[in-house]
């Protein structure tokens, strides 16, 4: 399944797919058939999707296992929490995109970008990344800046501690920093 594929796939439905295996990581092929409303085929496109985006899944005749446990950004308190700071800027979310950055770039609007998974990222110095599902989050923060780059020497870097420090504060104790850019 290559990247064009996998954005094709009902990004609704993938969601609903994850959220049913973090809920009960074991899964009967028939039970997912009938909470998604899909057929056979369908659901088994879903079930390579969620693979290809990086979730460990075993499967067998008679459904599937999830073989790690997964975390998933619950956007609604995000979106609170951030309000409460007095952040105002729309969060842009999505379960899977070819690269945050790319979405902040083709649009004007100051906002927040953040995603689940992501497949065409890159790293320090054009390195591919890629963000495997429920096990970390790619993030892309847009604002308009009334002054040159000049000034914004090391943004990148108090920004990620930043977001690490506060994610922290909410109990998230386990992450780590990839070097942002």
């Amino acid at each position: 399944m290559d990247n064009q594929e996998l954005l094709q796939l009902d990004q609704q439905q993938l969601t609903q797919l994850l959220v049913l295996f973090k809920n009960s990581p074991q899964q009967k092929k028939q039970d997912l058939i009938k909470q998604l409303a899909v057929t056979t085929a369908q659901l088994e496109l879903l079930v390579l999707g969620l693979k290809h985006m990086g979730l460990l899944l075993k499967t067998s005749p008679q459904g599937y296992q999830l073989l790690h446990k997964i975390e998933q950004t619950d956007i609604n308190k995000l979106k609170q929490k951030l309000t409460q700071a007095g952040i105002d800027k729309p969060v842009n979310y999505c379960l899977s995109t070819p690269s945050t950055n790319k979405l902040a770039s083709t649009n004007k609007q100051a906002a927040i970008y953040l995603s689940e998974h992501q497949s065409t990222g890159k790293g320090r110095k054009g390195r591919h990344w890629l963000t495997p599902l429920g096990q970390s989050i790619a993030l892309s923060v847009s604002h308009n800046f009334q002054f040159g780059l000049k000034h914004l020497s090391g943004l990148n870097i108090a920004m990620a501690v930043a977001i690490t420090n506060t994610a922290s504060h909410f109990g998230y104790n386990h992450l780590q920093l990839k070097w942002p850019n």
